[in-house]
C-alpha cells in the first residue's frame, strides 16, 4: 500500500485508479497514480437535450408553423481537457514511468488493458478542489526527444444523471 499526498497547488493534476480520501491517494497492488504538471485545464459542461420537430404538411407551412418539442434528458456531461507535461521529479517517478502508467490507466499501455474509470484530482484542498470520477477519452503524449519532459494532452469525461 502506498499513500500519495496531494499537493495544495493548482499546478498539478493527479490521475489514479486508487482510492481518494481527503488529501491522500492510496494505491495497492497494480494500482497507479500519475502526477501531471499543468499548463491549462479547459472545462465544459453540456446539458444533453433532444429536440423533436413535429412534421407539418406542405400546405400548412405558412398558417401553422412547425412545433418543436425540447426534451431534457436529465444528463450532464462534463468534459475536461488537461494540458501539461510529465517530468522526472527528484525522489519520484521518471517521465518514462509516468508515461507508461498513464497509458495503462488509459487502457493502452500494457498487455493488461485496464481501461475503466479513474479519479482525476486538481486544485487546492478546502477551497476549489475538483475530484472527478471519469474515463479517459483521449490521451496524447508528445516526446520532443531532447527535452526532459513529455507534453500531455488528455481529455476526460464525467457523465452525471440528474
Amino acid at each position: 500500500m502506498t499513500d500519495t499526498t496531494i499537493s495544495n497547488s493548482k499546478m498539478y493534476v493527479y490521475v489514479t485508479d486508487g482510492t481518494l480520501s481527503s488529501n491522500t491517494i492510496t494505491t495497492t497492488g497494480n494500482q497507479k497514480v500519475v502526477k501531471i504538471a499543468v499548463d491549462k485545464i479547459d472545462e465544459s459542461i453540456m446539458n444533453d437535450l433532444m429536440t423533436i420537430p413535429i412534421p407539418v404538411s406542405r400546405g400548412n407551412w405558412t398558417t401553422n408553423p412547425a412545433t418543436t418539442y425540447l426534451i431534457d434528458l436529465k444528463r450532464l456531461t462534463r468534459t475536461s481537457v488537461i494540458h501539461g507535461y510529465l517530468n522526472t521529479e527528484s525522489g519520484g517517478d521518471s517521465k518514462e514511468t509516468k508515461r507508461t502508467n498513464l497509458r495503462i490507466l488509459a487502457g493502452a499501455g500494457s498487455s493488461v488493458l485496464r481501461a475503466g474509470t479513474v479519479t482525476v484530482v486538481w486544485g487546492v484542498d478546502g477551497t476549489d478542489r475538483v475530484a472527478l470520477t471519469c474515463v479517459i477519452q483521449k490521451l496524447r503524449i508528445i516526446d520532443y526527444g531532447n527535452l526532459d519532459k513529455f507534453e500531455v494532452q488528455m481529455t476526460v469525461i464525467e457523465g452525471v444523471n440528474r
